[in-house]
């Protein structure tokens, strides 16, 4: 069993479509903006990325803790991509990402993602 822990369903297209639900707990990167000032006339910050949290909305705790509460039982876990990349290597569970690259991306006529051709581990 796989862990979504993103807002919305991961569609993975192939030979079988396999729709895999949010499970509820999102994962996200800590960000600090800090305004920077130029004449540019539009405003511009500078991101600080600090560490991952995952959340149901009511409880919220680092990745680590969820992993060891909640997931040690599980195959891995999806997250985005910018989660993956913030994340420590080492934590003792899988972790894959949609893969959204050239030949993956499975788009509607509008250019918008509906679905992937597989998922990417990290």
């Amino acid at each position: 069993m796989l862990l979504n822990l993103t807002p919305h369903p991961v569609v993975v297209v192939g030979e079988e479509t396999v729709t895999i639900q949010p499970s509820g707990w999102v994962a996200r990167v800590k960000v600090d903006y800090r305004p920077v000032e130029t004449d540019l006339g539009v405003p511009v910050v500078q991101a600080t990325f600090g560490e991952v949290e995952v959340s149901d909305g009511s409880t919220t705790m680092p990745f680590g803790a969820f992993v060891r509460r909640h997931a040690s039982g599980s195959r891995g876990v999806i997250v985005s991509r910018l989660v993956a990349q913030a994340l420590p290597k080492g934590l003792g569970i899988n972790l894959f990402v949609p893969a959204t690259g050239p030949g993956f991306a499975v788009r509607d006529a509008d250019g918008r993602i509906q679905g992937v051709k597989a998922l990417e581990i990290v």
